[in-house]
């Protein structure tokens, strides 16, 4: 019996490379820009914590500042549904 997980693409900026599911299941979780994991998170210091998963590869730290006003932004508005 083959266990082996469908090799499915997964999509991904420019100048990265493509990864198999079974590699994105396997990994550690990390940042594209910075590198930092869940065990190893950088310091976000317009949150003055460590940062937190804006995207699946992506941290609040390395966000641009546009990029980190439409996540808060994205975060009020999910607030405001659960709030509801």
């Amino acid at each position: 019996m083959n266990d082996a997980l469908p090799r499915a693409t997964i999509a991904v900026g420019h100048g990265e490379k493509p990864q198999t599911r079974r590699a994105m299941l396997c990994a550690p979780r990390s940042c594209r820009r910075c590198g930092c994991t869940e065990d190893r998170a950088c310091w976000d210091k317009r949150l003055k914590t460590p940062c937190a998963w804006a995207e699946q590869e992506l941290c609040s730290a390395c966000l641009t500042p546009r990029e980190f006003d439409r996540w808060v932004l994205s975060l009020n508005l999910e607030m405001d549904r659960s709030a509801a």
